[in-house]
């Protein structure tokens, strides 16, 4: 064997073994993204803001991730390379990630912004898994044509590639946008999905007519004014949109149908307090973002009351789909309770973001208040603790 085929060998086994590194490092890591359970605080003084972290070692790890795809892919295949890269990512890309996740509790960045980071680090080490997996290893790349080795792996390293480019990307806008960014995305897709089932629940009944403020020439109009714009905040929403919610049942309603009133009135009303939620509480909230420091973090009250907030507005897109379904089987007593369950939740949700993130009365407050004697006027609902 010539000096070069025995350099090519031990290339090759060094090559193997970095690969073997890299994939152990991986499943570790995937095992302590896949538990939500935090670790203890970090007392390291001067800490790095855990977002512009989790941004550069995004960065970084897109430029390894694209260089490491072009040498699997390329020729003439080099494994001292590949190893560099593969070491690079070890020792850097992917331990600042987890650091970076570590560095951001749940009590001083809410729920929401560390499950969003935890959740798409989990696909990246899937991802890299995936593309680690395609790196050639074994002896046959030393006999076997660079080209013919690629066909069989380069269709596994574009897609793996493609993913984590995704995936960073998505944190890197997480990092310059900031939680509100992200808050207000999921606010709009929980939104989106209240209007959906509204949607189908008219479909549903085809004798169900539509009021004066969600006609289609009406709509925009009214969802716009319940933002509670400047100084018309406190009494033009209760005036339009609110006041058009008038029930009107046939003569003799089926309680069923009773119910399918109350329903459609109630997701309305719910619509329109995603939109007031959305201006005057989700994207005033304080900012965490790259350039937010730590004596600049939110207090512990306004990080729960936020995550509280927004697991509620998830709750109702949830406990509308159970709403449906109900009606649809035509479950009457189940459906009742689920009314009862989601206007519940909305006096809650509403009672608990009366005032502004510096717990003052602001021009919500008093519009609160009409929209919860409103949702009350709609129809009898049972008067649990409200907490």
């Amino acid at each position: 064997m010539s000096t070069a085929d025995l350099k090519a060998t031990a290339d090759l086994h060094s090559l193997r073994i970095a690969v073997e590194s890299g994939l152990a490092l991986l499943s570790s890591f995937q095992t302590s993204l896949t538990s939500t359970k935090e670790s203890p605080p970090s007392e390291i003084s001067d800490q790095p803001n855990p977002l512009r972290l989790l941004s550069d070692a995004c960065a970084l790890l897109k430029a390894q991730t694209t260089k490491l795809s072009l040498l699997i892919l390329n020729k003439p295949f080099t494994p001292t390379a590949i190893i560099f890269i593969l070491n690079n990512t070890s020792t850097q890309c992917l331990p600042a990630l987890v650091t970076a996740l570590e560095l951001c509790p749940s009590k001083q960045y809410t729920t929401l912004l560390r499950e969003h980071i935890r959740a798409n680090l989990l696909r990246i080490m899937k991802e890299m898994t995936s593309l680690l997996g395609t790196i050639p290893v074994d002896e046959q790349v030393l006999v076997t044509s660079v080209s013919s080795v690629n066909d069989g792996n380069g269709r596994d390293t574009l897609p793996s590639t493609g993913v984590i480019w995704e995936v960073c990307d998505t944190l890197m806008a997480l990092a310059s946008g900031g939680l509100v960014s992200l808050a207000m995305q999921k606010g709009d897709a929980y939104h989106a999905l209240i209007k959906d089932a509204i949607l189908e629940l008219q479909e549903w009944n085809p004798d169900e007519e539509d009021d004066d403020m969600f006609s289609s020439s009406s709509s925009a109009q009214s969802e716009s004014n319940q933002g509670v714009d400047g100084e018309h905040a406190a009494e033009s929403p209760p005036t339009t949109a609110m006041n058009a919610m008038t029930l009107t049942p046939p003569a003799t309603p089926t309680p069923i149908r009773q119910i399918y009133d109350q329903t459609l009135a109630t997701l309305r009303m719910i619509r329109v307090l995603y939109v007031a939620l959305r201006k005057r509480h989700i994207q005033t909230f304080p900012s965490i973002n790259s350039s937010t420091s730590t004596d600049q973090l939110p207090t512990s009250w306004q990080i729960c009351s936020f995550d509280n907030l927004m697991l509620r507005l998830r709750a109702f897109s949830e406990s509308a789909d159970e709403l449906a379904a109900s009606l649809y089987s035509q479950d009457e007593e189940q459906a009742s309770d689920e009314l009862e369950s989601i206007r519940t939740l909305a006096l809650e949700c509403i009672q608990q973001a009366d005032q502004s993130w510096d717990r003052k009365d602001d021009a919500f407050t008093a519009w609160a208040q009409k929209w919860t004697g409103r949702l009350e006027e709609l129809g009898p609902i049972s008067r649990r603790q409200i907490s």
